[in-house]
């Protein structure tokens, strides 16, 4: 048994008693939802990537954490 959503342009599978199990979607629109789903992963490595940045900075500042000399730095590259 399915029921359709126009606005979204949606199925919805339901079980027996109308709860919903799964959903059809059109793939131009799955297609497009992977393709967000990536960049936003991407972005949240870059994100995650200055944090980790920021917080070795700060731990340099306060002699917590060695500073590193620029080959080293341009060698993890």
């Amino acid at each position: 048994m399915t029921a359709s959503s126009d606005h979204l342009k949606v199925n919805y599978v339901v079980d027996e008693t109308g709860r919903r199990q799964a959903v059809l979607v059109p793939f131009a629109l799955w297609k497009d939802l992977v393709e967000e789903l990536e960049l936003l992963r991407k972005e949240k490595e870059v994100l995650y990537g200055l944090k980790q940045a920021c917080s070795e900075a700060k731990k340099q500042d306060a002699c917590q954490l060695p500073e590193q000399c620029l080959d080293d730095f341009l060698n993890e590259l």
